[in-house]
C-alpha cells in the first residue's frame, strides 16, 4: 500500500541520469562564467584607469583563460544535452503494456512525457500519442 511505482521507457536510465548531471553542470558553469565576467569587468575598469598592479594583471590573464575554457566546456555540455533531448523525442515505438493491474498512483514516463495513473485499471497499454500519454485497452 502507498508504494511509489515509476515505470520509465523510451530512454536508458544512464542517459536520463547523464542529462540531469549535464543540466546541473551547465547551471554551475554559467554561474562561474558570470562571476568570471564580473571580475574581468572590474579589472578592465582598473586597467582603463591605469591602476592595474602586476598581480592583478596576472589575475586578468588567468581569468581570460578561464573564461575561454569555461565557454568551450559550456558549449560542449549544451551540445550533449541537445543530443540526449533528441533521443527523448524519439518515442514512437515506446509503450507500456499492463497484463494484469496498474494501480492508482503509478507514474508512467515515456521519453520526456509523464502521466500519473489515478484509478486502477486492468489489461491496458500506455503509449505516446499527440502530445500526451494515452491509455488504451489491451486486446
Amino acid at each position: 500500500m502507498s508504494t511509489v511505482t515509476s515505470v520509465e521507457v523510451g530512454l536508458k536510465p544512464e542517459l536520463r541520469q547523464e542529462l540531469t548531471d549535464l543540466r546541473q553542470q551547465v547551471r554551475q558553469m554559467s554561474e562561474n562564467l558570470d562571476k568570471t565576467e564580473k571580475a574581468l569587468v572590474m579589472l578592465d575598469h582598473l586597467a582603463a584607469a591605469g591602476q592595474l598592479s602586476a598581480d592583478r594583471l596576472t589575475m586578468r590573464i588567468k581569468l581570460n583563460s578561464t573564461r575561454r575554457q569555461v565557454t568551450e566546456e559550456l558549449k560542449a555540455a549544451k551540445a550533449n544535452i541537445l543530443e540526449i533531448e533528441r533521443t527523448l523525442e524519439d518515442t514512437d515505438q515506446a509503450k507500456v503494456n499492463v497484463l494484469h493491474t496498474v494501480y492508482g498512483g503509478t507514474k508512467i514516463v515515456i521519453g520526456r512525457y509523464t502521466r500519473f495513473v489515478k484509478d486502477s485499471a486492468k489489461r491496458v497499454t500506455f503509449r505516446y500519442e499527440e502530445g500526451e500519454i494515452a491509455m488504451a485497452t489491451l486486446l
